[in-house]
């Protein structure tokens, strides 16, 4: 976690709005008494603020403009349009295709 960690502790509080971009690890270990422990780990790479301070309500916490906040926040008007949706190809999936 690095900075971020830093950072998180800094500008925001438990219950804030936060993305996190990284990857998820598993492992397992050994314990001293022949147990087998399982752990999982977030590897971060980056933290995204997803809330203003005005959002949080909360003044006494540092302004957290400063950074590069994406605004996840669109209305649905607003949201992109449909990448596929001039795709012109007729292909039928079945349940039975998909893998889940």
């Amino acid at each position: 976690w690095r900075q971020q960690a830093e950072n998180l502790a800094r500008y925001m509080r438990k219950g804030s709005l936060i993305g996190v971009e990284g990857q998820i690890q598993t492992r397992s270990y050994d314990d001293p008494n022949g147990v087998r422990r399982f752990i999982t780990e977030v590897i971060c790479d980056s933290v995204h603020f997803l809330e203003s301070k005005s959002a949080r309500g909360d003044s006494a916490i540092s302004d957290v403009n400063q950074y590069d906040i994406p605004s996840y926040n669109q209305k649905a008007s607003e949201q992109p349009k449909d990448p596929f949706e001039d795709l012109k190809s007729d292909f039928d999936v079945s349940n039975d295709d998909l893998p889940f």
